[in-house]
């Protein structure tokens, strides 16, 4: 189904049947390299400046950060990645949030 860029009406993806949803279907690109578990994505602030940053930990024991689709900073973990949290500290004086990355029995801050 293809749809006008320059529709003022918001666009609303063709579901089964004949109701229309909000949402947009995922887009897959198998040669992009990226493979990813859901609990491994996160966007956030980290440099504090009002920007979000995509952060990735991929199977590949990669950590990826990107702004919009440039790598900003990129490290290698010795076991795959299972899940990303980011935080700020109980203090509540630091603007930057930290960031952990769970790999197996290990934490890394």
């Amino acid at each position: 189904m293809q749809q006008s860029i320059t529709s003022k009406e918001p666009m609303l993806v063709q579901q089964e049947g004949s109701r229309k949803s909000p949402w947009l279907s995922a887009w897959n690109d198998p040669v992009a390299g990226l493979r990813s578990f859901s609990s491994c994505i996160r966007l956030a602030d980290i440099k504090g400046d009002g920007d979000n940053y995509l952060i990735m930990a991929d199977v590949s024991k990669k950590l990826r950060v990107y702004k919009g689709t440039q790598v900003l900073w990129e490290t290698r973990f010795t076991d795959i990645p299972v899940a990303v949290a980011v935080f700020y500290p109980e203090d509540g004086k630091n603007a930057t949030p930290f960031m952990a990355v769970a790999c197996e029995n290990k934490i890394f801050m």
